[in-house]
């Protein structure tokens, strides 16, 4: 029994000094210089560079939407948005583009919403510009981790959403991984990155559906409110879309599953804005592409069917 006890004891204190190894090993990773020597020792370099880097780039879209200064009207939406809009900057005072992409989930495009009219008491309106893929957009394991938690628990403004959202995120990428201090640890280390990215995705893959989820529906009302009780009005705007049978038949899905909705009742229009424009228009399923003047006309088109944005100046 002595020796029986001796062994547990000893095979506990390995057990013990092997966790304490690992630990030490994945805090040493988000440190120089053992983060980079630990990326080439385990392949992870393209973690710490070029993938997916949601923080970086959703951190100054939201330094910006938070600096007081004279826009008086918002626009955001997703990487449509961006791409129609984002080269029209230098070209207008009212207004603030703030684009990023369907990542950030309807909870973050809120947090700008917020975090904009904290910053500015002037603000007139408000634009949400997104395709009907953006208001699907639930939080999944591809890419929502580093685009709809990252950038907004490292600038301390996940604390902006409900509690029952931040319960959401929990079920899909674990309650410690939404700690802010967790977020850093993996954001500077291109291998904790690596090993939480994996093993999410295999534990507990999570995509978006072919209806509109929770985050969508609540916080396209919850802009809306913010909005009307700060004396500002908010507007949801249609994209373009590529005139395939594919598009067609899930903008008819979508169309049925979006009566079944308030979102019908606070948005109404919404579908009835849509233009079909050739596949040739398009990089890919969804983003347009074509000259300034181009894109300039799918706008018009917006503008015309929306009602909205007519001072936005194009040229």
């Amino acid at each position: 029994m002595k020796k029986l006890l001796q062994y547990i004891g000893k095979t506990l204190f390995f057990l013990l000094l092997l966790c304490s190894l690992c630990v030490l090993t994945l805090l040493a990773s988000a440190k120089e210089p053992m983060k980079g020597i630990l990326a080439e020792l385990t392949h992870s370099t393209d973690y710490g560079a070029g993938y997916n880097q949601g923080a970086s780039e959703i951190i100054p879209t939201i330094e910006k939407v938070q600096k007081e200064d004279a826009y008086t009207k918002l626009l955001i939406g997703d990487s449509v948005c961006f791409r129609l809009f984002s080269e029209l900057q230098d070209l207008n005072t009212q207004y603030l583009i703030a684009g990023t992409n369907r990542g950030v989930t309807m909870s973050g495009q809120y947090i700008l919403v917020e975090e904009f009219l904290k910053h500015h008491p002037q603000a007139t309106d408000v634009y949400l510009s997104v395709i009907e893929d953006s208001l699907i957009t639930d939080y999944e394991t591809g890419y929502g981790y580093q685009y709809g938690v990252m950038p907004f628990a490292e600038t301390d403004t996940l604390k902006l959403l409900d509690p029952e959202t931040r319960k959401q995120m929990a079920h899909v990428y674990g309650g410690l991984f939404i700690k802010e201090r967790i977020v850093w640890l993996i954001e500077d280390s291109p291998l904790n990155k690596k090993l939480y990215y994996n093993l999410l995705d295999k534990l507990n893959p999570t995509y978006s559906k072919l209806t509109f989820p929770d985050v969508t529906i609540r916080y396209l009302v919850k802009m809306k409110t913010l909005c009307e009780e700060n004396g500002v009005q908010f507007h949801l705007l249609a994209e373009p879309l590529k005139d395939i049978e594919q598009r067609h038949k899930i903008e008819k899905t979508l169309r049925a599953e979006y009566e079944k909705t308030e979102l019908a009742d606070c948005f109404p229009d919404y579908f009835d804005q849509i233009t079909y424009y050739p596949e040739e228009r398009f990089s890919d399923n969804v983003h347009p592409v074509g000259t300034r003047e181009e894109l300039n006309e799918m706008i018009r088109a917006m503008q015309r069917k929306s009602g909205c944005m007519q001072d936005l100046v194009l040229e």
